[in-house]
């Protein structure tokens, strides 16, 4: 299991009426009652590797894999690993901001506490 911590990060969410959606924080944006979409994430802060449940050889593998600058995608892209049961944790004050149907911003924007 990889858990990595981002300072930012930028999601489209999708609701059936001209509502805000209701998301707090500590939600899981894949998992909070609407479609959503990932942009971007940036300004990474922190990464945990969880190899507790890998055989010695496998963590011993994973440990040097991680140590010499190589990232989780790369194991799927370059190494056949699958990404399965991803979560994102929401955990701050969020600011929403509705868009337009041409995609740009309109002037309304909430700000969750």
């Amino acid at each position: 299991m990889v858990e990595t911590g981002w300072r930012w990060g930028e999601f489209l969410v999708y609701t059936d009426d001209n509502n805000p959606p209701k998301i707090e924080s500590g939600v899981d944006i894949y998992n909070c009652d609407y479609e959503t979409e990932l942009q971007a994430t940036w300004d990474g802060c922190w990464q945990e590797v969880d190899c507790d449940d890998c055989d010695d050889e496998s963590r011993e593998w994973i440990e040097d894999y991680f140590e010499e600058g190589n990232s989780w995608d790369d194991l799927d892209c370059e190494h056949g690993w699958s990404q399965e049961n991803c979560e994102i944790i929401i955990d701050c004050d969020l600011k929403m901001t509705k868009l337009n149907q041409d995609g740009s911003e309109s002037d309304i924007v909430i700000v969750t506490n």
